[in-house]
């Protein structure tokens, strides 16, 4: 996370820094979901996330063809 965070937003500055934000977001719920035991996911949060996600899939997906 910390190496596209440093390459592809800051120094070659080929994703805007939202994406990143996405990024770590996606991140941190899974480590939640996955660690925290007393974690309970807001559903209307998760679906926003499922959208973010799959745009941020969508750039990448662009940048890599």
């Amino acid at each position: 996370m910390g190496w596209f965070n440093k390459k592809f937003i800051y120094e070659d500055k080929i994703f805007d820094s939202k994406w990143f934000a996405v990024y770590k977001e996606a991140y941190t719920n899974r480590q939640l979901s996955d660690y925290d035991f007393m974690y309970e996911p807001n559903p209307d949060d998760i679906l926003i996330m499922i959208k973010e996600v799959k745009n941020f899939i969508i750039v990448v997906e662009e940048y890599l063809n």
